[in-house]
């Protein structure tokens, strides 16, 4: 469609968030459903569907009302995560992480302007940049979420987050805590934190003790095979451990 179908993408997605602006129930209620219908309509004519969230990264940036914006962002990261409809977009970002990665290039573009975007909601950032591997933004989100006030919003985003978090679009992140070390430790510094801000979640602290174990493991095969590098990311592990006693210490100061 070229720079017309961008025209035309872009001058859809202004009307209907200036009509959900104007209708918030139809955000509120429908705002998901309707993101789904028109990622499967953009398939459908053969657009891609990062030309709609790159479009609506950049209206969310311009937004002045940053209490629509937030819970715009909200509709947005839940279609984006777990629409059927946005699932080969999904694939599509995460080759593009995958392939900057191994060859050392900065992150891909498209990536940086939703992370941008998505941090007027932190809550829908912190999910994003979960399921992105972006897991040291991770764990300062995290931080700054444990120390700002917790309104009954945050509560309810957060309920979710540690929902979406069990459900089948973050199947890979649990994997990776059953892989090697060196490819866990800043999962791990991300979790730590995530269980600091969630200390009652049941199901978050599961997923540290199932880290905890695999430090464990690694420590024991580190000193069988009296390999030096798992031995210091064990280190590092363990650094990661005692600061998150530091973390739970200050909590019940």
């Amino acid at each position: 469609l070229g720079e017309e179908g961008e025209d035309l993408v872009g001058s859809m997605c202004h009307r209907l968030f200036r009509l959900m602006k104007e209708q918030p129930n139809l955000l509120a209620r429908r705002g998901e459903l309707i993101v789904r219908k028109i990622c499967d309509g953009l398939v459908h004519q053969g657009v891609d569907v990062q030309r709609f969230f790159a479009t609506a990264a950049k209206a969310i940036n311009q937004e002045e009302d940053k209490a629509f914006a937030r819970r715009l962002v909200q509709v947005l990261n839940r279609g984006l995560l777990t629409g059927p409809e946005t699932k080969a977009f999904r694939a599509w970002l995460q080759l593009e992480v995958r392939r900057c990665e191994q060859k050392g290039e900065l992150r891909p573009e498209l990536q940086m302007v939703l992370m941008e975007a998505w941090m007027v909601c932190p809550v829908s950032s912190l999910a994003l940049s979960f399921w992105l591997n972006e897991f040291e933004f991770a764990a300062g989100l995290a931080t700054r979420l444990a120390t700002a006030p917790r309104t009954d919003e945050i509560e309810a985003q957060l309920k979710d987050f540690v929902e979406l978090l069990e459900s089948p679009v973050f199947s890979e992140l649990r994997l990776q805590m059953l892989g090697a070390l060196q490819h866990r430790s800043a999962l791990l510094r991300a979790m730590l934190q995530l269980g600091a801000l969630l200390p009652k979640e049941k199901c978050i602290q599961g997923r540290l003790q199932v880290l905890e174990t695999g430090v464990l493991l690694d420590r024991v095969t580190a000193k069988a095979k009296g390999t030096g590098p798992f031995r210091e990311c064990c280190k590092q592990a363990q650094d990661l451990l005692e600061r998150f006693d530091e973390v739970c210490e200050r909590d019940h100061r």
